[in-house]
């Protein structure tokens, strides 16, 4: 049914009348349906975008007492999905501030308290814009089950490909500097700029899905990332035929690359995300004849016996083969998938050309044995120094594993943090305990200087920490606990240290420290900003150390802040400190920002305040009272 109206998410709603489709389908805009139209289905068969309802019924003998999850392999553009009526779950954004949520696997939360005895109603209001399909799984499946495959689904199709488009910007970036230093061999130039090429038009499929605050319109990204992608071909096959060393002369450069300007152009100027669409994928029609002369290349490489030819043309058979069937689908539909395949071909490529470079590179290393001893004594010395910088990092990886990387999940918090370690290793700890979902302990420490020495007494911190976790919600006996079994284990230096636990439940906050800076909340109701500082020394100085609890009356909205000294103890060149004045009137001007955003915010304030470099290590913790 077509319409906007919120009423046909109603589960008392009479759908009888409303025509008939099968799903899941790749060709659901209205110029397709036309042909599969039942009796007097009311749909402007000239729309190009607009919104629909489907509606599915069915039948439960028995209410399971485990949640489920409702799941679409993907939903073209935008949509809002309703349980017997109560909203489960979206993606996407609909207008004014439309957001396509191209490519992203629907796994919406079904709590068994939303299902009934008997009839169910599955409702979906889907916005499209000049493109529209469901594709499978369509599917109710138990948690356990879902969770999982929503998380491979969103590793390939978002993830993992931000990962490979930020990779690419790295790729381009060293390609582009070898061009710098040896210009003469110009494919190199050409490979950077397909690198970069692709991880522009990488980004469709996962900024609008990561970032979709980003205030950026879908219409705008498309056209942002859709000329670079009528530049991949041409580019491509200047690069294998400079590679392959034939010559590419102004001519068949013109006729390479005037399509794709042409074309561009026309995008930018596009009025519309249909005429987007349209020309780019006019454009993907052509591909065939660059496909062809990348072939004709190859023969001409077999016919000479040229192995380095020959390698990436083995390279490009998985971007070709695949790029043919994402022409097939997006142009003329004729394969069913949402996917952009060509882009999994890309790593084959470039791991071959690798190899030449790495041939190349070993080449280099032999001759380099024939130079004098004073070298070679120079090279082993760098060959020591990498060797302890690969320590270093490896200490580093081992440090970072033991802090809580992975935030823990709640629909009761909202939590972000912001770890910055001075040096290769530091002496900043922090971890979380939740004994209930509604329950979360947060321990955040600083161990003074930094360095191995501090890294070290926070790896012994995080050790007594997990041991002592059963007292979570006993701040004061937990830092007692941890002073008593540090002393005399850590020379001459001492750890300050906060604990907060939070009873989302009975909304109150106990919180401890021991000589740690105080503990920070920010009161949505009036926006001001309360301090709390209970007695308590620093851990490591005496045996006798007692700490005091304060107990504090938190609100749904309130804001909580745990911070190390680096936050308000960064100077700027002139010897200035950031101050606690700074810190705290940075929260609060910032305070309509999300937690994430908003230690990300401050982590760039305190880089720009210190010129770049931090000189201590910086640990922030935000948590929201949802």
């Amino acid at each position: 049914m077509h319409g906007n109206g919120l009423q046909y998410a109603s589960y008392e709603i009479d759908d009888s009348s409303w025509p008939k489709i099968l799903l899941p389908s790749r060709q659901l805009m209205p110029s397709q349906l036309k042909r599969k139209s039942e009796g007097s289905m009311k749909i402007d068969f000239s729309a190009k975008s607009g919104f629909v309802w489907y509606r599915r019924n069915f039948v439960l003998h028995e209410i399971p007492r485990e949640k489920l999850l409702f799941q679409v392999g993907e939903i073209m553009n935008a949509d809002i999905v309703y349980l017997n009526g109560f909203r489960i779950g979206s993606s996407g954004r609909f207008p004014p501030e439309f957001k396509s949520a191209w490519g992203q696997f629907r796994s919406y939360e079904i709590q068994p308290s939303l299902l009934k005895k008997g009839k169910n109603v599955i409702s979906m209001c889907v916005y499209f814009d000049s493109e529209a399909w469901i594709m499978p799984p369509i599917r109710i499946v138990d948690y356990n089950t879902g969770i999982k495959e929503k998380m491979l689904a969103d590793i390939f199709r978002i993830h993992g490909i931000q990962a490979m488009s930020i990779s690419l910007v790295g790729i381009f970036a060293f390609f582009f500097y070898l061009y710098m230093r040896r210009t003469k061999e110009i494919y190199y130039l050409y490979f950077s700029l397909c690198c970069i090429s692709l991880s522009i038009t990488m980004a469709l499929c996962f900024v609008e899905n990561l970032y979709p605050d980003i205030r950026i319109s879908s219409n705008t990204l498309l056209k942002i990332t859709q000329p670079p992608l009528v530049f991949f071909p041409p580019l491509l096959a200047i690069f294998y035929r400079s590679y392959c060393a034939f010559p590419v002369s102004p001519m068949r450069f013109v006729l390479y690359f005037l399509p794709p300007f042409i074309i561009s152009a026309m995008i930018i100027a596009a009025p519309t995300r249909y005429y987007i669409l349209f020309f780019r994928n006019a454009f993907l029609l052509t591909i065939p004849l660059y496909m062809t002369d990348l072939f004709y290349i190859s023969i001409r490489q077999l016919i000479r016996r040229n192995k380095r030819g020959l390698l990436m043309f083995f390279a490009l058979i998985p971007i070709v083969l695949l790029g043919s069937i994402d022409i097939l689908a997006f142009t003329a539909g004729l394969v069913n998938t949402s996917m952009a395949l060509y882009l999994y071909g890309i790593p084959a490529m470039l791991f071959i050309f690798a190899l030449y470079l790495v041939n190349r590179f070993v080449t280099s290393l032999n001759q380099t044995e024939k130079l004098n001893v004073a070298l070679r004594e120079s090279i082993m010395e760098n060959m020591r120094l990498a060797a302890l910088e690969r320590e270093l990092e490896l200490a580093r990886n081992i440090q970072l594993s033991t802090l809580s990387r992975a935030i823990p999940s709640s629909p009761f918090f909202d939590i972000a943090v912001k770890y910055v370690p001075a040096e290769k290793i530091g002496g900043d700890y922090y971890s979380f305990h939740m004994p209930a979902p509604d329950q979360i302990g947060v321990l955040i420490s600083d161990v003074s200087g930094h360095g191995v020495p501090a890294a070290l007494i926070a790896s012994m911190l995080n050790v007594l920490s997990e041991m002592f976790s059963y007292l979570a919600d006993r701040p004061d006996l937990l830092l007692s606990e941890l002073n008593r079994n540090m002393m005399g284990n850590i020379e001459n230096q001492f750890i300050t240290t906060a604990y907060g636990f939070i009873d989302y439940k009975n909304k109150t906050l106990l919180y401890a420290r021991a000589g740690h800076l105080p503990l920070l909340i920010i009161r949505r109701e009036r926006n001001y900003l309360e301090e709390f500082l209970p007695r308590g020394r620093a851990i490591g100085l005496s045996k006798e150390n007692e700490y005091h609890v304060n107990s504090i009356n938190i609100s749904r909205g309130d804001r909580i802040i745990f911070y190390t000294d680096c936050a308000i103890e960064a100077f700027n060149q002139e010897k200035l400190l950031f101050g606690e004045e700074r810190f705290k009137e940075l929260l609060l001007r910032e305070s309509a920002k999300s937690p994430q955003s908003l230690s990300e915010y401050i982590c760039r304030e305190l880089h720009k305040w210190a010129g770049g470099s931090l000189e201590d290590d910086l640990t922030l913790i935000i948590i929201d009272i949802q």
